[in-house]
């Protein structure tokens, strides 16, 4: 059984979003270790930003309850599916599109690669596994999350500069060519 001592300091990692790793010899609890992911430091900004487009942010990961709903928190995401394995991240790219209309999905790991693939847009930071980027639609050669905003933008622009050529190409087809 693990101290009372530590047993708290276990439920305080636990609420900051940390796994724990226990240790015991011969079945006796002996210590422990914490391990965290840490977020970026333009994730807030990045999230902030996509927000200020009108869009729903869903975090979709592996991680168990308390890590995934810690950092959903911190990040002001309240769309979050915890302990998903790649089949059931899937399940929730399909689950979300038929709710919302197109995804776009950033991620970086081979647990990944499914669900960027079946996004209608799949983003894979260049830092990550071979099989996320290949799954992909675009690939962020830096790993710099600011990088997708500027893929949004571009996007956006890259549209607008469509919409111009069509407009010009028909209003010069109906008026010169009778």
């Amino acid at each position: 059984s693990i101290p009372k001592k530590e047993l708290e300091k276990s439920q305080i990692w636990e609420h900051e979003g940390k796994t724990l790793l226990h240790t015991a010899v011969d079945g006796t609890w002996v210590g422990m270790a914490a391990l965290s992911d840490t977020l970026r430091k333009e994730s807030q900004d990045v999230i902030n930003e996509i927000k200020q487009y009108g869009l729903n942010i869903f975090l979709l990961t592996g991680d168990n309850k308390n890590s995934g709903e810690y950092f959903a928190q911190q990040l002001g995401i309240k769309n979050v599916y915890v302990e998903l394995l790649p089949h059931e991240k899937v399940e929730q790219i399909n689950n979300i599109k038929k709710s919302k209309g197109r995804v776009a999905m950033v991620g970086d790991g081979i647990n990944d690669a499914p669900a960027l693939a079946a996004a209608d847009i799949g983003i894979a930071i260049g830092s990550g596994t071979d099989v996320a980027m290949e799954t992909s639609d675009v690939i962020l050669m830096k790993e710099d999350l600011r990088s997708v905003i500027n893929a949004l933008k571009l996007s956006k622009q890259v549209l607008k500069k469509i919409k111009q050529n069509l407009f010009w190409a028909f209003a010069y087809n109906a008026s010169l060519i009778p």
